[in-house]
C-alpha cells in the first residue's frame, strides 16, 4: 500500500494513494491529485533561456497491469505563462483542459494568448501507444506568437499535424502573414566546421539512427506587409508561396514580389 504525499514551496502539494504490486503479479490501482506550479521547472528551462508559469492541477489514476499501466484523469492548466527568450517567444494567460484515457492523451481545450491574438490547439497524443502517434489541430487568430529584433510575426493559422513522433509527421495547412518584419543582424555568427576524424585501425562508428522525418504541405499567404529591415535596407514584399516535400528536402513554390 501507498500513501506519499509531495509538498513544495507551498503552491505544490500532490498525494499519491492506493495500491502496487511488489512484483509482476498483481494489478495497479494508485490515484494522484493535487497541484503542481508549474514554475519548478524553471531552473532546468532557465539554462536554456526559458520560463514557464501557470497553476497545474492533477486528477489521474493508474490502474491493470504493472507492465501495460492504464493511465486515466484529467489535467488542467490555469494561468499559465512561457517564454523563449532566446527566440523571442511569448505565449500567456494559457489555459488547458487534457483527459488520458487507455494510453491516450486527449487535449480537449488548449488556448493561449499571443498579443494582439492568440493561439488554440486540440487533438489526441498516444502517450502510452507504439510509436506515440499524435493528431493535433492548430488555430492561430491575430496570434504573434514571436517576436525579437531578427523575426515579428501577426498571423492567422490553420494547421493539422498527424503521424507518430518516432517515424513521420504530416504538417498541411495554410499560414496568412498579416504583417512580418524581419531585421537583418549587423553581424552572423562564424561557421565552426565539424570534421569527421577516424583514425587508422578504428572501427566504423553505428550508423546514426532514424530521425523523424516531417513532410510539410503548407500554403503561405503574406499579399503585403512582408518587411525587411536593417543595414540600410528598407523594403516592402508580398505574395504566395507553398513548402513541400520535407524538412531534410525542402520544396518550395511561388515568390515574393518587391513592392
Amino acid at each position: 500500500q501507498l500513501d506519499a504525499q509531495l509538498s513544495a514551496g507551498g503552491a505544490s502539494q500532490l498525494t499519491l494513494a492506493g495500491n502496487a504490486p511488489l512484483g509482476a503479479v498483481g494489478a495497479l490501482n494508485l490515484k494522484l491529485s493535487g497541484k503542481l506550479d508549474a514554475a519548478l521547472a524553471n531552473s532546468i528551462l532557465e539554462a536554456r533561456g526559458q520560463r514557464a508559469e501557470g497553476a497545474l492541477s492533477v486528477d489521474a489514476t493508474v490502474t491493470g497491469n504493472p507492465r501495460s499501466p492504464e493511465i486515466g484523469g484529467t489535467i488542467d492548466l490555469a494561468q499559465g505563462d512561457l517564454r523563449d527568450y532566446t527566440q523571442g517567444v511569448h505565449l500567456s494567460g494559457i489555459t488547458a483542459h487534457l483527459v488520458g484515457s487507455q494510453g491516450t492523451l486527449r487535449i480537449a481545450s488548449l488556448v493561449a494568448h499571443a498579443s494582439p491574438g492568440q493561439l488554440s490547439m486540440t487533438g489526441t497524443i498516444g502517450v502510452l501507444q507504439p510509436k506515440l502517434p499524435i493528431d493535433l489541430q492548430l488555430t492561430a487568430q491575430n496570434a504573434q506568437p514571436i517576436a525579437s529584433d531578427i523575426l515579428t510575426a501577426i498571423l492567422n493559422a490553420d494547421l493539422k499535424v498527424k503521424g507518430t513522433l518516432r517515424e513521420r509527421i504530416d504538417v498541411s495547412g495554410t499560414v496568412d502573414l498579416k504583417r512580418t518584419v524581419i531585421g537583418i543582424p549587423n553581424g552572423l555568427p562564424p561557421d565552426v566546421a565539424v570534421l569527421d576524424v577516424r583514425r587508422p585501425g578504428q572501427a566504423q562508428p553505428p550508423p546514426a539512427e532514424s530521425k523523424l522525418l516531417i513532410a510539410l504541405d503548407i500554403n503561405l499567404h503574406a499579399p503585403r506587409d512582408l518587411l525587411v529591415q536593417g543595414r540600410g535596407l528598407n523594403a516592402e514584399l508580398g505574395g504566395d508561396v507553398h513548402f513541400g516535400g520535407s524538412t531534410d528536402d525542402l520544396l518550395a513554390s511561388g515568390s515574393f514580389d518587391l513592392i
